[in-house]
């Protein structure tokens, strides 16, 4: 089983303040109230970002990178992000509910993740009392996230049982046990180059520990039958496996313009040959950040204006480029 197919591993706790409705019922000054109790709340380690229905380049481009769900972004009122990137933490505010308290480490780290999210929990339940019911655990917008409150997910790179068709059974397998498989912007998104979220469905009942525990269970199972998926590909026909990871790669370095979709799909091949060692041009690590830097609010944002597609194509194709011909 190849843990390096996990790219990410996220914890998420959606709590409420006492005695205030949700957010979908609380008018503008209470949600400013919460907004400003929050910004308070948190230490200076963190950007604040109050989010402008009129300008959402940057909260946009925060969303494509996982800092923040889209959902934030088209909310009403007062509404914003905390965000601590060293240390893989964000605290969304005012979306579905009063608090969103998120955090992400790199490759297969539930417990680590589950614990840093935790810590910030509670520094912010030192300063917000939390709706709490000794029947239902924490009160939440949706019923789904009672209990808990907690959504442990692990973002995966599932690139052979994508292009063999088997992800559709697993996506089965995986409802019937209570997990949810979603894209690479979690619900409703599409599963763009291989990328999947699996998720815990339901918190309630069950301790955070028991979660984790069920998640890591069934991420292992779907680990082992990508690598056996992947195994049978290369031991049947290598020629053909190794063509299309090489060609992947002509592709991606002499391209002159490349969309989001076809760049993801690309660079999904190239990251299954590096992991056997098909074709060592980049690390890993180094793929998983480059798909970070290449949406295209993020190079709208880094060019400091609105690009057009075919503006965006062409940079991105560019910075792919630059990217493998360093290691070249």
């Amino acid at each position: 089983m190849s843990q390096t197919n996990v790219v990410s591993s996220r914890v998420r706790l959606a709590r409420n303040q006492v005695d205030l409705p949700f957010p979908a019922r609380m008018d503008d000054i209470q949600k400013q109230q919460v907004w400003q109790t929050v910004c308070r709340a948190l230490p200076d380690t963190y950007d604040k970002m109050s989010i402008n229905q009129n300008d959402l380049t940057g909260p946009a481009m925060l969303a494509e990178q996982h800092w923040v769900s889209p959902e934030l972004l088209h909310a009403k009122g007062t509404r914003g992000a905390a965000i601590d990137q060293q240390n893989g933490i964000s605290v969304m505010v005012n979306e579905e509910d009063h608090l969103r308290i998120q955090a992400i480490q790199p490759g297969f780290s539930l417990k680590d993740t589950l614990r840093t999210c935790t810590e910030t929990e509670q520094m912010l339940g030192q300063t917000i009392p939390y709706a709490f019911s000794d029947k239902y655990g924490y009160l939440t917008a949706c019923p789904t996230n009672l209990g808990a409150g907690l959504r442990v997910s692990a973002m995966l790179h599932l690139p052979a049982l994508t292009q063999s068709g088997h992800i559709r059974h697993i996506i089965a397998e995986v409802d019937k046990i209570g997990h949810l498989v979603r894209g690479f912007y979690g619900e409703g998104s599409d599963a763009l180059g291989g990328y999947y979220q699996i998720s815990n469905r339901n918190s309630l009942g069950l301790t955070p520990e028991e979660i984790v525990k069920r998640l890591q269970s069934t991420v292992s199972g779907i680990l082992a039958k990508e690598d056996a998926v992947r195994k049978a590909w290369r031991n049947d026909n290598p020629v053909t496996w190794e063509d299309r990871v090489w060609r992947a790669y002509g592709i991606l370095k002499h391209a002159k313009l490349m969309s989001f979709e076809e760049a993801l799909s690309h660079l999904s091949l190239l990251r299954m040959g590096m992991l056997e060692d098909i074709i060592p041009i980049l690390s890993i690590e180094d793929i998983d950040k480059l798909n970070q830097t290449i949406g295209p609010h993020t190079l709208s944002q880094k060019a400091a204006k609105q690009l057009g597609t075919q503006e965006r194509d062409a940079c991105r194709a560019e910075i792919i480029h630059n990217a493998l011909s360093v290691t070249s």
